[in-house]
């Protein structure tokens, strides 16, 4: 393009110069936002329509719900640059797109760039989403490929080979757009200390001072409200939103409102559409969720989330963060609206219950479930916060000058300073021992009151489990009231599992597993055990290798409620663990 002067305003930014002081500002009006995930996209709002310019060195397009719209845009852009139209586009960026008008239809299509190893790389996982994963796993060693590295690629290539002519496919009616919604804690302190200063104090670690959704408190803070994270949206259009809780030490409700929340995925696996004014999601756990923009008055709505705390007594962080659903008509500039009814207030056990039990499977013939029926071991694990006696001279932060602990079966779990899976494949003695127990070492009133305070110590000690491959193993995890009764989000790495029941008071070996749902039982990896209540999943152990179990609430973890699960090899040669990498560094 030729430039045809110097600029003072385009597609809504206003550009300053100040020759004297040598400087140049940028403003850019309300209405026209950059897309945070691709800076060359643009979104420009205006009462009704909206319009998608993307920009790409010398090559542009203009994408939007009104024709007038368009052309207007190109008129006043014409006064600043010279611009040749090519009419409606067919390829773009090596990009083929064919429309289907009386179908209502869009294809996007890639193929040629097959049997290009660079534009699989750069290109071919834009409109390829099946292998967008695996390309960024293996661009990671593009520096210093090596032998190990070209097989995956080898892989990929003979994937493409075989679905050269898969592409994107949208239609009218099954056009989502995707928002992802991370929530987060904040402290006004270095975070990696907040952890390290309780483990030596031996007490809990400090309140965080606020939540955030994609990093911004929100409208509740002064410092934040200029930057407060807004979603725009189109009504009658669906929105996928992917909601996860990054929050490391804490539950959270989640609601918008005037708007219902409908739950098709939890952990990366699909579940029944489940409409629900709010979700409980707990750290660490991601969900897919469906909202229709259908507000009929548009306008402004917040995005809150706030804290569950399940614990009685026990202080927790009371802020509650917002983000804003808004809409590209109604009145500009109001106070949004915000979920008072359908936020669940902090302690809402019964909205928590009642959330979760309604998570179920799909269990169509896309996608079948696969419960194991016959069980080959059962595994009852007692879930509880603890006490360790403070080292002689100190007094520890922990209630009667003690130590806060925490523990599985009654053992809590010193990290160690060789890592596990290192000492299992070099067969190296003195790291770890074998006799995590399969049921609790004392048998007790699990959620009674007033238990003796005996109970509160554990043992210290780095026991772990050891099956062999393809075991069909049931884990009830047993809450406990010893020192606080609370809700544990308990969190299996290298598997996901059926969590096929779920009750309170203390769980009945005899009576509880026939009222199992083995039909349609949600598919998760961090499974909620309920405040003084059981949890009980079910997988088969096909994974051989060294697998955490630990509880996602951040200090617990740190306190010892952690165990490892060792999966042993299986005979095929695809069922082994393998071989520590050549080019893996020292820890």
């Amino acid at each position: 393009m030729k430039d045809l002067g110097a600029t003072r305003k385009i597609l809504g930014i206003t550009i300053v110069r100040d020759g004297f002081r040598g400087t140049l500002r940028l403003s850019q009006a309300e209405y026209v936002k950059r897309c945070q995930m691709d800076h060359c996209c643009h979104v420009m709002y205006y009462d009704n329509p909206y319009i998608i310019l993307l920009l790409y060195v010398d090559d542009m397009l203009i994408s939007g719900a009104n024709i007038e719209e368009i052309n207007n845009l190109k008129m006043q852009m014409s006064e600043h640059f010279a611009m040749k139209d090519l009419g409606a586009t067919r390829k773009i960026l090596g990009i083929t797109i064919v429309r289907d008008g009386f179908r209502g239809t869009l294809r996007l299509s890639q193929a040629e760039y097959v049997k290009s190893y660079w534009f699989i790389y750069v290109y071919y996982g834009l409109t390829r989403p099946d292998i967008a994963h695996a390309i960024r796993v293996v661009s990671r060693y593009m520096s210093n490929a090596g032998m190990e590295h070209w097989e995956p690629m080898k892989w990929i290539f003979r994937y493409l080979r075989g679905s050269s002519e898969t592409c994107l496919y949208f239609s009218g009616k099954s056009m989502e757009v995707q928002e992802a919604l991370t929530v987060e804690m904040w402290w006004k302190a270095n975070v990696s200390r907040v952890i390290e200063e309780a483990l030596q104090t031996g007490g809990a670690p400090n309140i965080s001072d606020a939540y955030t959704i994609n990093g911004q408190p929100g409208d509740q803070y002064a410092c934040s409200k200029p930057n407060t994270f807004i979603a725009n949206v189109l009504y009658g259009k669906t929105y996928l939103l992917r909601v996860i809780n990054a929050a490391v030490t804490s539950e959270l409700f989640f609601a918008i409102a005037n708007h219902k929340l409908t739950v098709v995925g939890k952990d990366a696996s699909y579940i029944k559409p489940y409409s629900s004014d709010f979700i409980m999601i707990t750290p660490g756990q991601t969900m897919d969720i469906l909202l229709v923009a259908n507000a009929t008055n548009g306008g402004r709505h917040y995005i809150a989330a706030h804290n569950y705390a399940s614990a009685e007594g026990v202080p927790y962080d009371t802020t509650t963060t917002t983000a804003i659903l808004q809409y590209n008509f109604g009145t500009p500039n109001i106070t949004p609206s915000f979920p008072s009814t359908t936020l669940p207030n902090f302690t809402d056990n019964a909205a928590a219950t009642r959330f979760v039990a309604g998570l179920r499977s799909l269990a169509s013939i896309d996608h079948p479930v696969n419960v194991p029926q016959v069980m080959d071991q059962r595994l009852i694990i007692t879930v509880a916060v603890n006490l360790l006696t403070c080292e002689p001279g100190r007094t520890c932060g922990g209630p009667n000058g003690d130590r806060f602990a925490a523990s599985l079966n009654n053992l809590s779990f010193p990290l160690p300073t060789t890592d596990i899976l290192e000492a299992y494949y070099y067969n190296i003695s003195g790291v770890y021992g074998t006799g995590f127990p399969s049921e609790p070492p004392l048998n007790f009133n699990f959620t009674g009151e007033n238990l003796p305070g005996y109970l509160l110590f554990p043992r210290r000690a780095r026991e772990v489990r050891v099956v062999e491959y393809n075991t069909s193993l049931e884990i009830v995890f047993q809450g406990t009231s010893l020192l606080a009764a609370e809700n544990h989000p308990l969190h299996l790495h290298g598997y996901s599992f059926y969590v096929v029941g779920r009750g309170f008071g203390n769980f009945d070996k005899n009576r509880d597993p026939l009222n199992y749902n083995l039909v349609d039982p949600s598919f998760e990896n961090t499974v909620g055990v309920p405040r003084n209540g059981w949890a009980a999943i079910r997988f088969r152990a096909l994974n051989p290798g060294v697998w955490f179990i630990h509880c996602h609430l951040d200090q617990h973890n740190s306190w010892g409620m952690d165990t490892v699960l060792i999966v042993k090899n299986g005979p095929g040669a695809n069922q082994k663990l393998l071989p520590p990498p050549s080019y893996m560094p020292p820890c």
